[in-house]
């Protein structure tokens, strides 16, 4: 099994812009957050995997 580690938080974690409140993480882009398109190499893998979503904060 693999363990994957999916950091959830940064120094640049939010949007620059005012009119923007969510994480970067949260942007959408064609009905689909960022986070959604980054797990998709994910259902790739030929072997079981665990997704770890981790906060220090």
């Amino acid at each position: 099994m693999i363990n994957i580690i999916i950091p959830m938080c940064g120094e640049s974690l939010y949007e620059t812009s005012d009119d923007f409140i969510y994480p970067k993480i949260l942007t959408e882009i064609a009905n689909r957050t960022l986070l959604e398109y980054s797990q998709d190499i994910f259902d790739t893998l030929k072997e079981e995997a665990k997704n770890i979503y981790h906060s220090t904060e």
